[in-house]
């Protein structure tokens, strides 16, 4: 499936499109139509799931499995590093994109998505206790001007990363096409790969089909541990929504990847 064509269909595949399109055909058959008992029926469950996709109670249901799935990477020092990694063979720390967009009347940083922000604060406070290791930016453009990797190597330099450390990917579209232009580039050495908790189950499977060694070092944690009170799980705000909606989409990447053989 063409990279255009993905944009455009995923997300009617999303939990808030199909409720969204179920609240309004049950309140076409309730006003327009004889069966208003089917009418009714559709439009209650569909706010149901739309308000219960909505609390943090089953948004983090949802998403726990996949941000659990690997322990964040904790190095402070070369001497303290967590025990399945070797610094001294780390030269590489890749950090997938997560998306910007082309608006030039802003500043860099409220031009980046959050998620593209938090994945390489993450990467500069690895590098930085990897003495060696370079930073390895991928991520293409879809209709902006500049791809993912440039952004982010402006903003790595503005934390202080030297521009002869940075090597940037500059044409993928998504997380395939980012493993198989990696390759040839750290080949079978171990590397630190870097994305959000919940896109790292999908992002290693990929890695390590195409033959790679990764090192995961999720960041970007949308399940926290908090002291709220019990009833403000079932709460709803449109935050838990993108998070549930977060998780639904990779949870089909998965089965996508699983169902195309690429992972």
């Amino acid at each position: 499936m063409g990279f255009a064509l993905k944009k455009i269909v995923s997300p009617f595949f999303l939990p808030f499109a199909w409720c969204i399109a179920f609240i309004l055909l049950g309140i076409g058959f309730l006003f327009f139509g004889k069966r208003k008992r089917l009418g009714l029926l559709l439009a209650l469950s569909a706010t149901l799931i739309l308000y219960a996709l909505s609390t943090p109670f089953v948004s983090s249901h949802l998403l726990r499995p996949l941000e659990s799935l690997y322990p964040p990477l904790k190095i402070s020092s070369p001497a303290s590093a967590r025990t399945d990694i070797d610094p001294s063979r780390i030269r590489w720390i890749v950090v997938l994109g997560g998306g910007h967009v082309w608006d030039t009347e802003v500043p860099m940083t409220s031009r980046v998505s959050r998620e593209t922000m938090i994945r390489l604060m993450e990467a500069v406070s690895l590098f930085r206790n990897l003495p060696g290791s370079r930073l390895l930016l991928s991520g293409g453009t879809y209709l902006e001007e500049e791809s993912d990797a440039e952004v982010m190597a402006i903003l790595a330099e503005a934390m202080g990363v030297p521009r002869q450390i940075l090597l940037l990917e500059k044409d993928s579209k998504d997380t395939f096409a980012q493993a198989r232009l990696i390759r040839p580039i750290v080949r079978s050495d171990p590397f630190i790969l870097v994305t959000s908790a919940s896109h790292m189950p999908r992002s290693m499977a990929v890695f390590r089909k195409s033959g790679m060694n990764p090192v995961a070092a999720p960041t970007d944690f949308r399940i926290l541990r908090t002291k709220s009170p019990f009833h403000t799980k079932f709460l709803p705000a449109a935050a838990h929504l993108r998070n549930s909606e977060g998780a639904v989409y990779e949870y089909l990447g998965l089965v996508w990847y699983r169902l195309t053989g690429k992972i």
